[in-house]
């Protein structure tokens, strides 16, 4: 149901974003601002804007990308052993790197892609090609994967 109505989501997602626009956020007018009414549709508005915008994306991507290929198939086994891995990754990076004198979107950036890049590397190389330590993370042994089919 959602996938056929992704428009409506869309259409309704552009419409209440400019509702809150033009009567909270544009200036001179802040009507939503003036009463217990108007802050009441503000609230309804806001709600309204979250949920069209969440089914707009699962519209789209339920029409655009649910379909199989091998680097999904790779990333959906992976998710579990990156979930456990990248918190002390990212730990560990952050507390050298807030330490360097650079601007804050610079650290972020940096430990954001170090981030990703370490926990990738500790999971293919670390993880992945060794079966001893799959059931640590998760992971099915080889024998079960080659009989799993990747559903989305």
């Amino acid at each position: 149901m959602i996938q056929r109505r992704r428009w409506f989501y869309l259409l309704l997602g552009i419409s209440s974003f400019l509702m809150i626009y033009f009567g909270w956020h544009a200036s001179g007018i802040n009507f939503l601002e003036k009463s217990r009414l108007g802050w009441f549709a503000f609230s309804i508005l806001k709600c309204l804007n979250i949920l069209s915008w969440i089914f707009c994306c699962f519209g789209f991507a339920g029409k655009y990308l649910n379909r199989n290929s091998q680097f999904l198939a790779y990333a959906n086994e992976s998710v579990y052993p990156f979930y456990i891995i990248h918190q002390t990754v990212l730990i560990a990076l952050a507390y050298y790197v807030v330490q360097f004198p650079a601007g804050i979107g610079a650290k972020y950036a940096m430990i954001t892609f170090s981030t990703f890049v370490l926990s990738f590397l500790i999971y293919e190389f670390g993880i992945r090609r060794f079966a001893a330590v799959h059931i640590l993370f998760g992971l099915r042994q080889k024998k079960e994967l080659k009989k799993t089919v990747v559903i989305v």
